[in-house]
């Protein structure tokens, strides 16, 4: 049997919210006027295959959610041939009520049409304009049957439509916009109107997952305004919380980027460094005091980092500067710590910088260095892959970030026999995705090529692995824990190439889907405070980072200023949050963790843990 309805009665919004919320398989085919066809797959509540028109994947869904006019057909228990997207259905929907409203800001329909980097829209969609959330509790409207053919059936008898049962009680938003539509016989309805419908209805599908975490969701983003005592100590301050609480309010810093291909290293890090605070201000907060966090953006430059960690510092008066991201960065921020007395803890880099044999007394990280990494990569496609050394070569950002994983793959190579000058070794310019010299260095290796480490960013990795087995396709691949390994996922699964095992990352935190009771803790908080979030490895690092600082603080005392936050972190040992290592430093030892664990892409493009040694 099949579900057979009109887009005029129910948006492509409320049909994933409905079946995606419900964790059924389907798949609704979609016709549009002019003879556009598309099919989306929905399997145990996830969205794996998007196709409209010419697009794929994210695109296609984001230009679904706006179609106005076309029927579609929901068919149940039909599974996809492949997978072309990795990112959860309520992510999607709220990336695109953020695009909305960015398009509204712009000129809305205009900018749509006309603006740079906007997506061509495919026939029967008109631009939507925002409109306020609805009243909580907003529920998507059951399809309403339409006689439309199915493909194949040949002018037949149509299969009776099946109408779905209502999740709950019809809200008020979704009443308001039913008694809303013109009276029969009025003539076609103004395209605005039709167009807020469809935004309300995108709006009310992430209103009714978003409603018990919502006032939580938009508290954690918030960024107190009022002023707050100078490092040196923590004094009594007045909170800065729109309810009156008691006690105080520290205030931490973030310099990351929030712009440019890397934006969601510094995300991700706020998310979990967020998580790691929002827990702690539940409970009262540490000693009374609320926990903040004031993230500015650099866009990963190391001029613009210096010039925020200032801004921090010297206005903002931060009392440590908490989850940096970026290894060529922290070659700025630091010495603007140093000379400040501010304590810096938990960059996400990996450079050497952050890990001197004699550490900087305020400078901690959690993370192994990426030589630890990159050096795990080739122990593990030599003993585990049974890979050749001289088969490996090497690709990475021609900056301190790329050189620091070159060191450690180097002196593994060392250690095999293989002399590391003979090494294939290629770089790409940092801040973009530019690998075709890499690429052409890479072909000249032909048959010999086997392993390829990389240090890289997620969208210059897709590239070079997608431009490489196309003449290796044989090669086994790795990249860091600084890669989003969930944009890796989806740009290698749109590009349809093969995948089995023959892309590594390596990561400093267990897999954020395995059972761990670390990950648990973590994924409760994510759902709790930050719903639609993706669990991953970068905003699940961000959290184990937040929860250092917090146990550091709270040791630290009533009385706490940057020195004794210093002493009580070098202080820490043993600490057991359920990783499956302890944690800790030393006055010796500023970095928390050793471990490297091991993950792969599977031929569905999901990551799986996998042994490294």
């Amino acid at each position: 049997m099949a579900l057979i309805g009109d887009f005029n009665d129910t948006p492509f919004a409320d049909l994933i919210q409905l079946y995606a919320g419900s964790g059924q398989t389907v798949a609704v085919t979609i016709n549009l006027p002019q003879g556009e066809e598309g099919v989306f797959y929905v399997e145990n509540g996830d969205i794996v295959d998007a196709r409209l028109g010419d697009a794929i994947g994210r695109d296609a869904v984001r230009r679904a959610i706006r179609l106005e006019q076309g029927g579609f057909v929901v068919e149940q228990g039909v599974r996809a041939a492949q997978r072309t997207l990795a990112m959860p259905w309520r992510q999607l929907l709220m990336e695109e009520v953020v695009r909305m409203d960015e398009d509204k800001r712009r000129g809305g329909a205009e900018a749509r049409r006309g603006g740079s980097g906007s997506l061509p829209l495919p026939s029967g969609v008109t631009p939507a304009v925002p409109k306020p959330l609805p009243p909580a509790g907003a529920t998507p409207r059951t399809p309403k049957p339409l006689p439309l053919p199915l493909k194949g059936a040949g002018g037949g008898a149509q299969p009776p439509a099946l109408r779905p049962p209502p999740l709950a009680s019809a809200s008020a938003a979704a009443a308001s916009a039913k008694t809303s539509k013109a009276p029969a016989g009025s003539g076609a309805r103004p395209a605005s109107s039709s167009s807020s419908k469809r935004t309300a209805a995108i709006v009310a599908a992430v209103a009714v997952v978003l409603v018990v975490g919502a006032g939580a969701i938009f508290g954690l983003r918030a960024r107190p305004a009022t002023a707050v005592a100078a490092p040196q100590a923590l004094a009594p301050i007045a909170s800065a919380d729109a309810a009156p609480t008691t006690g105080a309010t520290v205030r931490f810093g973030m310099v990351s980027p929030f712009s440019g291909p890397d934006k969601e290293l510094g995300r991700s890090m706020r998310t979990g460094v967020e998580l790691a605070f929002a827990a702690a201000n539940e409970k009262g907060g540490v000693h009374g005091r609320k926990l903040t966090l004031v993230a500015l953006d650099d866009g990963n430059e190391p001029a613009r980092n210096a010039e925020a960690m200032r801004e921090l510092i010297e206005k903002r008066q931060v009392f440590a500067v908490v989850g940096n991201a970026g290894t060529a960065t922290a070659g700025a921020a630091i010495p603007v710590a140093l000379e400040h007395k501010v304590p810096f803890v938990g960059a996400l880099g990996g450079g050497a910088g952050l890990r001197k044999d004699v550490p900087d007394r305020g400078v901690f990280v959690y993370r192994p260095g990426l030589s630890e990494e990159t050096a795990a990569a080739i122990r593990y496609l030599v003993e585990v892959r049974r890979i050749d050394p001289g088969e490996i070569a090497f690709f990475g950002q021609d900056d301190d970030f790329g050189e620091d994983g070159w060191n450690g793959a180097a002196l593994q190579l060392k250690s095999y026999g293989k002399d590391p000058a003979q090494a294939i070794r290629t770089t790409f310019r940092r801040n973009t995705a530019d690998v075709d010299g890499a690429v052409e260095r890479l072909r000249k290796a032909g048959p010999t090529l086997k392993g390829v480490v990389m240090v890289a960013s997620s969208r210059a990795a897709a590239r070079l692995v997608e431009k490489v087995l196309a003449f290796a396709p044989a090669a086994v691949f790795t990249d860091t824990s600084n890669a989003d390994t969930a944009q890796l996922a989806e740009e290698l699964v749109g590009s349809r190439v093969p995948l089995a095992d023959n892309v590594v990352v390596t990561q400093v935190v267990p897999l954020p889907t395995s059972r761990s009771s670390a990950v648990m803790r973590y994924r409760a908080l994510l759902e709790k405070h930050a719903l639609g979030e993706v669990p991953a490895a970068l905003s699940m690092e961000g959290w184990v980072v937040g929860t250092l600082v917090v146990k550091a603080l709270e040791t630290a005392g009533p009385e706490a200023n940057p020195d004794k936050l210093v002493a009580a972190l070098e202080g820490l040992h043993g600490f057991d949050i359920g990783v499956g290592v302890p944690l800790g430093f030393s006055k010796t030892d500023h970095q928390a963790s050793h471990k490297v664990w091991g993950t792969a892409l599977d031929k569905a493009g999901a990551w799986r843990q996998i042994d490294l040694e």
